[in-house]
């Protein structure tokens, strides 16, 4: 399942882990992401967009991260069929 992230322009997101090689069906997995906003942000929310994809589905969900001094996480929790 590769984990991807759509955010502000010269936002930096991480995934950690980066991918997820094998999850069993009705199981979780704990996913941290971590955004890093551009330099010049100004303080606000801001929408990132986070999708997990595999061959047999994907999911996606959409966290509204505030800029502030430095890197911030986000948690979600969703859910491929």
């Amino acid at each position: 399942m590769k984990l991807t992230a759509s955010a502000p322009a010269n936002w930096n997101v991480k995934f950690e882990p980066s991918t997820i090689n094998v999850l069993p069906g009705n199981q979780q997995q704990t996913v941290v992401a971590v955004f890093e906003p551009a330099k010049n942000a100004i303080a606000g929310d801001y929408v990132v967009t986070m999708r997990a994809t595999a061959k047999e589905a994907s999911a996606q969900s959409d966290i509204r991260s505030p800029s502030r001094l430095g890197p911030c996480g986000a948690s979600s929790a969703f859910s491929l069929p």
